[in-house]
């Protein structure tokens, strides 16, 4: 009977070791983890957090740089777009009378208004020039560029257009044109220039200089 007892006994506590070591009741359980955030889940630490900002930071700083370069863009193909308009216009007062008007004797008056980032009309009555450009009969959109024009017959040299130094003509054999449109983007006083003349038709010869 003792035998049978002291079998039974170990065999018991052989079954309350094996239950305490899977439920971590025994003094030999692994250490429990350290303690978690809400709902068990570890909170981050100031290193990852300073991380997270500063590439959160470079996205942004590469998102906004993007969004200027769109906006650039758009701004160019709209000045773009309008000197052939204007273009366009010069030519077909041409084709009626053989002939171009000098809208602009001092190459740097410029119509309809000084270069700015705002978009304007066309047609400035209130401008000098007014009355000769009106003669072109223009009908273009709002535009961020001001223009010149400047023309002239055989044996009259064609005017170097404001700062493109590096821009030659060839000796006219007739009328021609030099229409210059200028855009100042960033309102700092440095114009980017859009040139479309006669000896050149259609072609748009562009210098941005900080515009």
């Amino acid at each position: 009977m003792t035998s049978t007892t002291t079998v039974t006994r170990t065999a018991e506590r052989a079954r309350s070791r094996a239950a305490e070591r899977a439920f971590g009741l025994s003094g030999n359980a692994a250490p429990r983890p350290k303690s978690q955030g809400l709902h068990g889940q570890r909170g981050f630490t100031l290193v990852e957090l300073l991380a997270v900002i500063a590439i959160v930071g470079v996205l942004a700083g590469l998102a906004v740089t993007g969004f200027q370069t769109m906006i650039r863009r758009s701004k160019d193909e709209d000045t773009k777009q309008a000197l052939l308009g204007v273009a366009a216009a010069i030519n077909a007062y041409y084709a009626r009378t053989q002939g171009y008007l000098n809208c602009s004797t001092s190459g740097t008056s410029f119509y309809p208004m000084a270069p700015s980032d705002k978009k304007h009309g066309f047609r400035n009555s209130t401008n000098p020039d007014h009355l000769c450009w009106d003669y072109y009969g223009i009908d273009i959109t709002p535009t961020h560029m001001s223009f010149t024009v400047q023309a002239g017959t055989a044996g009259q040299n064609p005017p170097q257009p404001l700062k493109l130094k590096n821009l030659t003509w060839p000796t006219p054999k007739g009328p021609w044109f030099v229409l210059v449109g200028a855009t100042d983007h960033d309102v700092d006083g440095t114009l980017g220039l859009h040139v479309v003349s006669s000896f050149a038709p259609g072609e748009v010869i562009t210098e941005n200089m900080g515009d």
